[in-house]
């Protein structure tokens, strides 16, 4: 298929129906949306998908949809050429293409911040009274990345539990639903930093 805006829009389709939705999932669908080109030149935002296509080839476009996503609750075509969407890529593709190097960031922030404070590491993974967990909150406040939630969660498995006793009724479920639509496309080594976390917290 010819890589131009008609294209771009339907990328943008999808991963708005895989982040926004429960029914689409991308992956299972193999990023396939039903829509017609006569339906993409009616749009009048048709301008910017075209412009998209342009200032972004092929394999970036979908990280730079993606950012979008995870960092606003709506992204809105009418703001993806506005400079905090490229700046939102950009971050995201400096954490993707140096995932080690922000991995190990992350747990060494988190090393200071959670064993320092009480010397048991996994008093941060404990939801208490309902609250919010401590790496749970430094997630939230940028102070770690989601894909070092998501990875530690992968060897730890500790989201499930937060599900089931957060009673926070709208920060905790919106971000879960994020995470869990985000996390299969997060690529990293399992040995790897398997290694790293038994390194940062044993």
């Amino acid at each position: 298929m010819t890589y131009d805006g008609f294209a771009v829009y339907r990328k943008y389709l999808a991963l708005k129906l895989h982040f926004t939705t429960d029914s689409y999932d991308f992956f299972n669908y193999d990023g396939n949306v039903h829509t017609k080109l006569e339906t993409f030149v009616k749009r009048n935002d048709r301008y910017m998908f075209h412009k998209l296509s342009v200032k972004y080839n092929e394999e970036d476009i979908q990280d730079f949809f993606i950012a979008n996503f995870l960092h606003k609750n709506k992204a809105w075509s009418g703001s993806l050429l506005e400079q905090d969407a490229h700046e939102l890529y950009l971050q995201h593709r400096k954490r993707k293409d140096s995932f080690t190097y922000w991995f190990k960031e992350d747990i060494n922030r988190l090393r200071m911040l959670i064993v320092d404070d009480d010397n048991m590491p996994s008093n941060g993974f404990i939801v208490i009274n309902g609250q919010h967990p401590k790496i749970l909150k430094l997630c939230i406040g940028n102070k770690i990345g989601y894909e070092t939630l998501l990875v530690m969660d992968y060897h730890m498995g500790f989201m499930k539990d937060w599900d089931k006793q957060i009673t926070d009724k709208v920060v905790w479920p919106e971000l879960s639903k994020k995470l869990k639509k985000y996390k299969p496309f997060v690529g990293f080594n399992e040995t790897e930093t398997k290694l790293l976390l038994k390194e940062a917290f044993l």
